[in-house]
Order: C-alpha cells, then structure tokens, then sequence
C-alpha cells in the first residue's frame, strides 16, 4: 500500500486536573449574573466555569484585576483564549461556545494551553473551598 500524501491527525485531550484548576460552578442565574463582581482577588489556581450559549456578552465592570477568558465547545475544544483587562464590556461568546472559564491573568498561557485544544469534561475538578461564587471575598457589603 502506497500512504504517501495520507495526513493523519491524532486529537490530544488533555485532562483539567493535570492543570490544577479548581472551579466554582456558576449555573444558576443568580451566580453566573454575579460572577466575580467585586470580588477583591480570586485565589491561585482557582477558575469560574459558566454554562452559556454563544453570542452571551462577558464584561468586567466592577471587577478589579485582570481575567484568563476561556471560551469552550460543548466537546470542550478551546475555541477562544483572552484576556480581559478589568471594568471592560464587548466580550462576546464566539460561535460553539458553551462554557466558558474565569480565571486569574495568564493562567492557561503560562500552561501552555492554546486555541484548538481539547479537554476531558470528565476531568473537572471543582473547587472544595469555594463552593459557590458567593464564598469569594468580595469588597465590604457587595454581594
């Protein structure tokens, strides 16, 4: 058999723990509105997973520090990796989005993670000091 020309692809998913990510879920309505509003500094290693359709705009108005915005498929491929610099608004969820992380500047960068990888859903690893967005510390009387 002749395979000249034959391009194969071979799809490495990577594993969420192997990043030592620990994430607090934002589904309900009220969480995912809230956010890290006010939050005064999200701790190492610890990220905000939303579930969103495409098209949902991200801002960070009241939000003091810079963010790593992960915008994820539903198999979980990176489709979009961006900074966002603090109180900005226009950051709009990219075609096939459905998750999106949250976390502190240069996370995934520093890790090496790009656009075009793929995650094991399987392997998330949530977060078992902050269970809720509302355990984040936060300016005095925002929440």
């Amino acid at each position: 058999m002749n395979f000249s020309g034959l391009v194969l692809a071979a799809v490495l998913v990577k594993s969420f723990t192997s990043l030592g990510l620990d994430l607090i879920p934002c589904y309900p309505e009220p969480e995912a509105n809230l956010g890290l509003q006010y939050v005064t500094k999200l701790p190492e290693n610890t990220g905000l997973i939303f579930k969103v359709p495409a098209g949902t705009e991200f801002h960070t108005h009241n939000c003091g520090f810079p963010i790593e915005w992960a915008c994820f498929s539903g198999k979980f491929e990176l489709l979009k990796l961006k900074l966002l610099p603090p109180k900005t608004s226009g950051h709009i969820t990219p075609t096939g989005t459905q998750y999106v992380i949250e976390t502190n500047k240069g996370f995934f960068t520093k890790k090496g993670i790009k656009e075009g990888d793929r995650f094991d859903l399987k392997s998330i690893r949530y977060s078992r000091t902050y269970r809720s967005v509302y355990d984040l510390p936060r300016t005095e009387g925002k929440r």
